[in-house]
């Protein structure tokens, strides 16, 4: 069975964030199931050197091409991924395409004995992966809500091995 980590932000205090205009149409897109046809690319300004998983004060997922290019690599058949376009400007002004990862369903891959979720249901307080759910899942989302993106242990490692910025993996339970 796959063993599962979270991605996440470096946690660096001197990590680069980006910024921009918070639009909350936007944000609220991002949290909707199903594909998104109708996507107007945020822009974002970044101090320091742009890493590869970048913070931002949107809280949206920002990957570089490397990034992307990794994770479509790796993902598996089950995996339901669609890339959407953001713009991130560094110190000089130069234009960087950034790549928004957006999960158009949350594959059914908690445990529910083992997993705290809010009284109504909206939001995920403890995850608790099933290892025997999760099957074949490489990368995934398990709510609609916030910027979890879980990854099996081999997309980690070629994450790492790429040598990609700015991320951090965070531990998750697994059952």
């Amino acid at each position: 069975m796959k063993r599962y980590s979270t991605l996440l932000w470096s946690d660096r205090p001197d990590a680069p964030v980006a910024r921009g205009d918070y639009d909350t149409e936007r944000i609220a897109t991002l949290a909707e199931l199903g594909p998104i046809s109708d996507w107007s690319p945020p822009s974002l300004t970044v101090d320091g050197t742009p890493t590869d998983y970048l913070a931002n004060e949107l809280g949206i997922r920002l990957c570089s091409a490397k990034l992307r290019d990794l994770i479509e690599r790796a993902r598996a058949d089950a995996d339901e991924l669609q890339w959407l376009g953001a713009v991130v400007h560094d110190e000089s002004g130069s234009r960087i395409d950034y790549f928004v990862p957006h999960f158009p369903s949350t594959p059914d891959v908690l445990d529910p004995g083992e997993t705290l979720i809010t009284s109504d249901g909206s939001t995920v307080v403890r995850p608790a992966i099933s290892l025997a759910r999760a099957g074949s899942h490489v990368v995934f989302s398990y709510s609609r809500f916030g910027v979890a993106v879980v990854v099996a242990a081999e997309l980690r490692r070629a994450i790492v091995a790429a040598g990609c910025t700015g991320v951090y993996f965070g531990n998750i339970r697994q059952v």
